[in-house]
């Protein structure tokens, strides 16, 4: 059973990944999910830093909560698992913690 606070959390997600597709062009999200099925598929530990390293320059989210966004719908389908934690090296995360993901080799295509 879904808790109100779980549904609020699925319907902004929801919304947001709806607003990062645009049908007329390769988004952000476009780049982000082919990089998390390739790291999938490879078995790789990534966390969230690693995919924005791998983002092409001047390719930018509508919102900073996108790559969250996919990288819990990504665990949720069970294409990636949690593995760990890292610190975080972005100075905008003031020494943090990131998740450190496992790609799982479960992917559709």
């Amino acid at each position: 059973m879904t808790t109100i606070g779980e549904q609020l959390a699925l319907d902004g997600i929801e919304a947001n990944l709806a607003a990062a597709t645009a049908p007329h062009r390769v988004t952000y999200r476009d780049h982000v999910e082919a990089i998390l099925a390739e790291f999938s598929r490879q078995r790789r530990e990534f966390s969230a830093e690693d995919v924005r390293e791998l983002i092409p320059e001047g390719v930018e989210p509508h919102s900073h909560n996108v790559l969250p966004s996919l990288i819990r719908v990504w665990a949720q389908r069970g294409a990636i698992e949690h593995a760990g934690w890292v610190a975080a090296t972005r100075p905008s995360r003031h020494g943090s913690v990131n998740r450190v993901w496992r790609g799982t080799g479960c992917v559709d295509d």
